[in-house]
Protein backbone atom coordinates (compact mmCIF):
# COMPACT_ATOMS: atom_id res chain seq x y z
CA UNK A 1 0.00 0.00 0.00
CA UNK A 2 2.90 2.34 0.73
CA UNK A 3 4.01 1.99 -2.85
CA UNK A 4 0.92 2.58 -4.43
CA UNK A 5 0.32 5.90 -1.85
CA UNK A 6 3.66 6.99 -3.33
CA UNK A 7 3.17 6.39 -6.55
CA UNK A 8 -0.31 8.41 -6.13
CA UNK A 9 1.72 11.20 -4.39
CA UNK A 10 4.63 11.36 -7.23
CA UNK A 11 1.51 11.65 -10.01
CA UNK A 12 -0.19 14.31 -8.37
CA UNK A 13 3.37 16.38 -8.64
CA UNK A 14 3.91 16.69 -11.89
CA UNK A 15 2.21 18.81 -14.01
CA UNK A 16 -0.01 18.13 -16.80
CA UNK A 17 -0.11 19.92 -20.35
CA UNK A 18 -2.93 22.36 -19.32
CA UNK A 19 -0.80 23.92 -16.29
CA UNK A 20 2.53 23.64 -18.58
CA UNK A 21 0.46 25.59 -21.26
CA UNK A 22 -0.82 28.11 -18.58
CA UNK A 23 2.49 28.47 -16.92
CA UNK A 24 4.26 28.83 -20.84
CA UNK A 25 1.47 31.80 -21.61
CA UNK A 26 2.45 33.42 -18.06
CA UNK A 27 6.08 33.24 -19.01
CA UNK A 28 5.48 34.87 -22.48
CA UNK A 29 3.46 37.69 -21.06
CA UNK A 30 6.34 38.45 -18.39
CA UNK A 31 9.13 40.91 -18.97
CA UNK A 32 11.10 39.04 -21.00
CA UNK A 33 14.61 41.02 -19.69
CA UNK A 34 14.55 38.96 -16.55
CA UNK A 35 17.55 37.19 -15.70
CA UNK A 36 16.19 33.27 -17.56
CA UNK A 37 12.97 34.12 -18.82
CA UNK A 38 13.93 33.09 -22.15
CA UNK A 39 15.79 29.82 -20.50
CA UNK A 40 11.87 29.20 -18.72
CA UNK A 41 10.18 30.01 -22.05
CA UNK A 42 11.99 27.07 -23.61
CA UNK A 43 12.00 24.68 -20.82
CA UNK A 44 8.32 24.96 -20.56
CA UNK A 45 7.99 24.51 -24.25
CA UNK A 46 10.03 21.60 -24.23
CA UNK A 47 8.03 20.31 -21.20
CA UNK A 48 4.91 20.65 -22.91
CA UNK A 49 6.13 19.13 -26.56
CA UNK A 50 7.34 16.07 -24.40
CA UNK A 51 4.12 15.82 -22.98
CA UNK A 52 2.52 15.96 -26.53
CA UNK A 53 4.84 13.09 -27.86
CA UNK A 54 4.38 10.84 -24.77
CA UNK A 55 0.34 11.20 -25.27
CA UNK A 56 1.04 10.37 -28.90
CA UNK A 57 3.30 7.50 -27.93
CA UNK A 58 0.47 5.86 -25.62
CA UNK A 59 -1.81 6.32 -28.31
CA UNK A 60 -0.12 4.43 -30.48
CA UNK A 61 0.75 1.78 -28.42
CA UNK A 62 -2.26 1.76 -27.29
CA UNK A 63 -2.85 0.88 -31.27
CA UNK A 64 -1.01 -2.24 -30.93
CA UNK A 65 -2.06 -3.34 -28.52
CA UNK A 66 -5.61 -3.53 -29.86
CA UNK A 67 -4.37 -5.22 -33.09
CA UNK A 68 -2.01 -7.60 -30.92
CA UNK A 69 -5.29 -8.15 -28.50
CA UNK A 70 -7.71 -8.81 -31.54
CA UNK A 71 -4.87 -10.96 -33.77
CA UNK A 72 -6.69 -14.48 -33.03
CA UNK A 73 -9.90 -13.61 -33.76
CA UNK A 74 -9.57 -11.91 -36.92
CA UNK A 75 -6.95 -14.59 -38.52
CA UNK A 76 -9.95 -16.91 -37.19
CA UNK A 77 -12.21 -15.03 -39.30
CA UNK A 78 -10.00 -14.76 -41.99
CA UNK A 79 -9.65 -18.89 -42.19
CA UNK A 80 -13.36 -19.45 -42.09
CA UNK A 81 -13.46 -17.03 -45.39
CA UNK A 82 -10.74 -18.96 -47.25
CA UNK A 83 -12.40 -22.26 -46.36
Amino acid sequence: MAISLSGMAHAAAIPDAKQITQELTQAKEADKKQPGQIKTIEALQAALNALEERDASLARAARYQKVIDDFPRLSQTLRQQLQ
